[in-house]
């Protein structure tokens, strides 16, 4: 297992969930509107749309573990995801609560998939900020979701 793997895994995941919009494994950094629009323009059952998801690392943290008795220790790493989610917005087609209910999903997709056992496991995500932002001039929904992945070695 790596980083690359875990980060692979969960754009796998967030991908894997219907109208998640465009998903990227990296921060993909706009400095302009028509750029941010390129990378967030969706089409979802044919309703073109500012809507996706990004993935980054943003912490690993590592501690050294012994069993009593034990000759041998094993490290194991803690790395803290955030997954951004974006959506315009639109109060006439309630978007507020559609892109929550897309939110959830991928919260669920994270906490169904992600392998529990001796060399993988994970906290279950967490839905730390949900409300409304301004994105080149255009008032949309934000989320991030953080997704923390345990790794021994």
């Amino acid at each position: 297992m790596s980083e690359a793997t875990v980060r692979a895994a969960i754009n796998t995941l967030v991908s894997g969930v219907a109208n998640t919009g465009n998903v990227y494994d990296l921060e993909p950094f706009a400095s302009n509107w028509d750029i941010f629009l390129d990378r967030f323009k969706a089409t979802i059952s044919s309703v073109d749309m500012i809507r996706g998801f990004t993935i980054s690392c943003e912490a690993i943290n590592s501690e050294r573990m012994v069993a009593a008795g034990a000759r041998n220790s094993i490290v194991r790493y803690a790395y803290t995801y955030r997954i951004r989610g974006y959506q315009g917005f639109d109060y006439d087609t309630s978007t507020e609560k559609n892109f929550l209910v897309v939110v959830l999903a991928v919260m669920a997709a994270l906490d169904g998939g992600i392998v529990s056992g001796d060399i993988y496991n994970a906290e279950l995500a967490q839905l730390e900020i949900y409300q409304p932002r301004s994105f080149g001039g255009l008032l949309c929904h934000y989320a991030e979701i953080t997704q923390v992945v345990y790794e021994q070695i």
